[in-house]
């Protein structure tokens, strides 16, 4: 165990979440690995994770994950805020609905299980916090304005919160996920699923916007 453990990692039941908490394990750090469903971090758990209910929409689900861990060891050592996805449409016909709860999700789940891991972490004045970003937090393309608004934000929270928490000890830093794999695997499969009259002017937007060179 190294003073950075136990680590904290949401939304661990596939991607960047299952494969950073296995490295994690596999590296000898003690891993709190997270899911809403927990049935389905059994490969993870065979690893040496210790499974989690946690859903960063809920209040209580948050409390509960949080104190489970500082019960067992005093504080949080290192948080990954990594729970997050996309809603991909046209601005003027994207349903704010599923934008309020992508919000809640990539947003506020983050900034609310940072705000409840940095008390312990700011009484053993030592802590690290690392929050999942994107390129697409970087960089804009059409049909993706929602979900990168909720990217600028994530670098934003994370640039305030490494001045405010650093004279406590407590480092934070960014780690950007594939976009590129992002975009292909979910842009277009919720285009399809939601917007198919818009993908031919997608493609050519899309097209236009990096011929301009941005």
């Amino acid at each position: 165990m190294t003073r950075h453990d136990p680590v904290l990692i949401s939304g661990c039941s596939s991607g960047i979440g299952a494969a950073t908490a296995a490295a994690l394990a596999s590296a000898g750090h003690t891993v709190y690995a997270t899911a809403r469903r927990t049935e389905t971090l059994a490969d993870l758990e065979a690893l040496g994770c210790h499974p989690l209910a946690l859903d960063v929409t809920s209040e209580s689900s948050m409390i509960a994950a949080v104190s489970a861990v500082e019960a067992e060891h005093g504080r949080v050592g290192t948080l990954i805020n990594n729970a997050g996805y996309g809603e991909y449409g046209p601005i003027e016909e994207t349903d704010l609905g599923r934008v309020r709860t992508m919000f809640e999700t990539n947003v506020f789940g983050l900034a609310r299980l940072t705000q409840l891991v940095l008390p312990a972490m700011r009484r053993s004045r030592s802590g690290r916090i690392v929050n999942i970003g994107s390129m697409g937090g970087r960089i804009t393309f059409p049909v993706g304005g929602f979900y990168h608004a909720t990217k600028y934000a994530v670098e934003a929270i994370s640039d305030a919160l490494r001045v405010e928490v650093k004279p406590f000890g407590i480092d934070v830093g960014k780690q950007f996920g594939n976009f590129g794999i992002w975009c292909g695997e979910h842009i277009v499969g919720r285009m399809l699923d939601h917007f198919p009259h818009c993908l031919p002017q997608m493609f050519h937007l899309i097209g236009r916007y990096l011929s301009l060179g941005h």
